[in-house]
């Protein structure tokens, strides 16, 4: 068991990825830490589902990101983060380039950190608690983000509209 694990329970997840397989994996292991998580397939997709609950107060806390490709991601994270009802949420990036480059683009359209794939379930767990307690040293020795990781909360659950929900 990650140490921290409980700061997982009930984070309001948004899983982005076009692939259904890659969503059923990723939520299946947000439901099994106790989060509550949401799959879109598309930016637009993300960006409607992001702006409705928003607008109901249940705002996401924590967004990942597995994009088709970069520019789109950098797209959705510059847009998330220049709204203002959006802007709390942590951005994590799912993807297989080790470009220096595109890393720091990522880094300055508002991604908090990334994690390579294929990402396993433990890795992911032991990040996402690194993500919300960077002062574990143990739980630090995974891919930590570069700068200061943004606050997330836990809010209440509401019925999700559009997407799939856990």
């Amino acid at each position: 068991v990650t140490p921290g694990i409980n700061l997982l329970r009930g984070i309001n997840a948004l899983v982005v990825d076009p692939q259904q397989t890659s969503q059923t994996i990723i939520l299946n292991n947000l439901l099994e830490w106790k989060m509550k998580g949401t799959a879109v397939e598309s930016s637009e997709e993300a960006l409607s589902f992001l702006k409705h609950e928003a607008g109901v107060g249940n705002p996401c806390d924590l967004i990942l990101v597995s994009p088709i490709n970069l520019e789109e991601s950098f797209a959705l994270a510059r847009a998330i983060t220049q709204d203002a009802s959006l802007a709390q949420a942590s951005l994590v990036l799912l993807t297989r380039t080790r470009d220096k480059k595109q890393l720091e683009e990522a880094r300055k359209a508002g991604y908090v950190g990334h994690l390579n794939r294929p990402v396993s379930g433990p890795r992911l767990q032991k990040y996402l608690v690194s993500l919300l307690n960077p002062q574990d040293s143990e739980a630090t020795a995974v891919e930590m983000p570069r700068g200061d990781a943004k606050e997330v909360r836990s809010v209440s659950a509401a019925k999700p509209e559009g997407g799939k929900a856990i």
